[in-house]
């Protein structure tokens, strides 16, 4: 049972790390500004992520990382290179109180994760000392 606590707790944390990569990358590229999306949506602004969590059969969880939407904002800059004829640019539509939020919970599961495994490896431990 132990054993599997440990598994389960070690998905939590890579999960929560995964969280916290992929925010800070959000964070990162706030002012990563490209061309207007044109009719299909395309543009070279960043794209900004989310990462989706599912469970696993068995327990844990695996995250997938997948296209925030709406992903673009529109932003007056007519000095940029890549401003339409308005002065339009593309910019990634990143709210930083989401991602503050998003990272302060990251951290907050990655250490419940930990605390999980630690708790699991004392009683993994206490069960071999029973038995030896």
């Amino acid at each position: 049972m132990s054993l599997a606590a440990i598994s389960i707790a070690l998905s939590g944390a890579n999960a929560a790390v995964r969280r916290l990569e992929n925010s800070a990358a959000n964070v990162a590229n706030v002012s990563t500004t490209g061309t207007v999306p044109d009719g299909t949506g395309a543009s070279t602004a960043y794209q900004p992520m989310v990462v989706s969590q599912q469970s696993v059969p068995g327990g844990g969880v695996t995250t997938t990382l997948v296209p925030q939407r709406p992903g673009f904002a529109l932003r007056y800059d007519p000095t940029s290179p890549d401003a339409d004829p308005r002065g339009m640019v593309g910019a990634p539509d990143i709210d930083l109180a989401t991602e503050a939020v998003t990272q302060l919970t990251a951290r907050l599961d990655y250490r419940a994760a930990l605390k999980v495994m630690q708790v699991a490896d004392e009683m993994l431990q206490s069960t071999l000392d029973l038995t030896s």
